[in-house]
């Protein structure tokens, strides 16, 4: 496959490539398919050669992915995963089989997709949609059955709305990027549910009222129903991540992969089941890291907006979690106005600021810590914060009915407010990428 498409070579090298990816701007965007839809047609003129599911909301995108895909892999269908953004590598958004793909595959990928770039218009595939196209080819290459494809920002215009999709999965919607999806849920949700076809299996989590009612409009106009999972299904199964969310992102990538079971005759085994949801990770999703050499225990959490820090809220009560201080910084272009007065609650200690390093959209330090009031402090680096957090004493933690913690555990560091914050942490300690020592 791609035979002709592969004696086409701009990139000699992964570093090569990186670089012109990184040309065309990390957060650069143009919201129109007819450059990725030309460029699928040109790749694939008899149409993908596996099945899709594509997975669309504001907060759970990436665990539902997982959990949908590790299903697909206990159940020995071969996977291909896209996600985004990344954590410390480019590598991490596109998965075959749970793995990230090898520099040299990527590389005859990125040729590949390139080949169909039109060279006369002068216009360029975006970087996500550069990288989108790339998976496609990949899992193409490495004969998958499913993939599991992450939207970005949005539905209607996003890449991943330009190729046909058998299952839509919509995790929770709130606010987020309103100058771009709009300025009331009911806008975030019709943009998020406007690329919905006739023919596919939609299945939602609960959602606001006023973005259900968007989300069942949009689908009814091409003919289609808008389900959820059984509100009093059972749901008895032990997950490998901690939070409350998990169980809901869980329960909607097992509906999902039931359904899509069901019409493909997919094998269904509880065994299955059980190992998928009990082995699937994301880092930075309530990652807690357990201590090492009496330093304090790590918290990561990539909550970045307002439902997402009620999450963390929710869990940090669940767990009788009491942070001996806060790493935190976020976009200047989100508003957590309701969010950040709850930093104050969850730890008497201080609440570091650092730089997000190489990201122009990060909160400039001093100007957020003026804003979050006297607990806050500026700092000149995240590894000065962790200097710093480290020598700050435990707080008491009374324990909760629901799980008791020893003290190690109980009164962490937590770092939180952006996924690029806790990319600039997995810079400073990569093995905590892949794994991390689960709470016993």
């Amino acid at each position: 496959m791609f035979e002709q498409l592969k004696a086409h070579c701009r990139f000699h090298s992964y570093t090569q490539f990186e670089a012109y990816l990184n040309s065309l701007g990390l957060f650069h965007m143009d919201f129109e398919l007819d450059r990725i839809k030309l460029a699928v047609s040109k790749l694939f003129p008899k149409g993908l050669p596996y099945h899709t599911a594509q997975i669309i909301g504001t907060n759970g995108k990436g665990s539902t992915a997982h959990f949908l895909a590790s299903l697909a892999r206990a159940h020995a269908l071969p996977d291909g995963l896209f996600t985004s953004p990344h954590l410390l590598t480019l590598r991490e958004r596109i998965r075959v089989r749970g793995q990230m793909l090898p520099e040299a595959e990527w590389l005859v990928c990125a040729n590949i997709v390139d080949a169909v770039q039109s060279p006369t218009s002068g216009e360029r595939l975006t970087y996500f949609e550069f990288v989108f196209a790339l998976a496609l080819v990949a899992f193409a290459r490495a004969g998958i059955k499913l993939a599991v494809l992450e939207a970005g920002l949005g539905g209607e215009y996003d890449a991943t709305s330009a190729v046909p999709a058998d299952l839509v999965l919509f995790t929770p919607i709130s606010f987020d990027h309103e100058q771009i999806l709009g300025d009331t849920l009911a806008e975030i949700a019709a943009t998020k549910a406007g690329g919905v076809r006739p023919g596919q299996i939609l299945l939602t989590a609960a959602q606001p009222p006023e973005a259900l009612a968007a989300m069942k409009a949009k689908a009814g106009k091409v003919g289609n129903r808008l389900l959820k999972p059984t509100p009093n299904q059972k749901f008895n199964y032990a997950l490998g991540m901690l939070g409350h969310q998990q169980t809901e992102n869980a329960l909607l990538a097992l509906t999902g992969y039931m359904q899509l079971a069901e019409k493909l005759a997919w094998p269904v085994h509880k065994p299955a089941i059980v190992r998928a949801l009990k082995t699937t990770f994301v880092p930075g999703r309530l990652q807690m890291i357990n201590p090492i050499f009496e330093k304090p225990a790590i918290l990561l959490d990539g909550a970045h907006n307002s439902h997402a820090f009620e999450a963390l809220h929710k869990n940090i009560s669940l767990y009788g979690l009491r942070p001996r201080c806060i790493i935190f910084n976020c976009m200047s272009d989100k508003h957590l106005d309701a969010a950040m007065p709850l930093l104050p609650l969850w730890t008497s200690g201080p609440i570091f600021i650092p730089p997000i390093e190489n990201n122009p959209r990060a909160c400039e330090p001093s100007r957020l810590a003026a804003e979050l009031g006297p607990q806050a402090i500026a700092v000149d680096s995240l590894k000065e914060a962790l200097r710093r957090a480290a020598l700050e004493p435990a707080l008491d933690c009374p324990p909760t009915p629901q799980r008791q913690l020893p003290l190690e555990l109980s009164s962490p560091i937590l770092i939180c407010g952006s996924l690029y914050l806790l990319g600039d942490f997995f810079r400073l300690h990569p093995g905590m990428l892949e794994h991390s020592p689960r709470i016993k």
